[in-house]
């Protein structure tokens, strides 16, 4: 990404007017400055992440109603529960990434462990979405577990764990068995 916008900016690399590599690269902030690469970088991984996201999960939805046809009767008429439920279910059953990873901004002793400030910090999306302790037959789409209720949070993590409101990220308050501090050094 960064290359793409430093190429773009240096005329390098081609970006067609108006797309958001172009735009993005060639942007400037109130005091007339482009914007520094870091910054450029991450607005354009704030473009693509969503839309990556939403590709994904469309693919899997779609994966999903021609494998259980049964679904495409039952969504049918909209019934935003059944929908909810739905897409609970392809998210958990399919989550964005296997894993996530992080530093810690701190020494942190949790769940028996200490992690000092810097040690990685390994989030297991997949294996908590596929947990048995939570999810009863947990490699079968069944959207009918989320039928009624929202999810737990901290169970249903397929785009990684923590308080969204409160904007903590990976991992914030997990289960444990899906939270794993990993020794290494900074």
């Amino acid at each position: 990404m960064r290359e793409a916008i430093t190429g773009v900016r240096a005329g390098r690399t081609g970006a067609g007017t108006g797309t958001a590599l172009h735009v993005i690269a060639h942007h400037r902030d109130p005091s007339g400055e482009l914007l520094d690469v870091r910054t450029a970088t991450t607005e354009l991984h704030n473009v693509l992440r969503p839309t990556v996201a939403v590709s994904w999960f469309v693919s899997f939805a779609a994966r999903a109603l021609y494998r259980h046809p049964q679904w495409r009767q039952r969504l049918r008429y909209g019934d935003g529960n059944l929908l909810r439920a739905f897409a609970h279910e392809v998210r958990r059953l399919f989550p964005f990434v296997p894993v996530l990873a992080a530093r810690a901004r701190h020494d942190l002793d949790w769940d028996g462990h200490h992690l000092p400030a810097g040690g990685l910090v390994i989030l297991d999306v997949h294996g908590t979405n596929h947990d048995p302790r939570y999810w009863p037959n947990p490699d079968t789409f069944d959207p009918d577990r989320f039928v009624g209720h929202d999810p737990d949070p901290y169970t249903l993590i397929p785009q990684g764990g923590g308080d969204r409101t409160t904007g903590t990220g990976v991992p914030a308050r997990t289960s444990p068995s899906s939270c794993s501090p990993v020794p290494c050094t900074p």
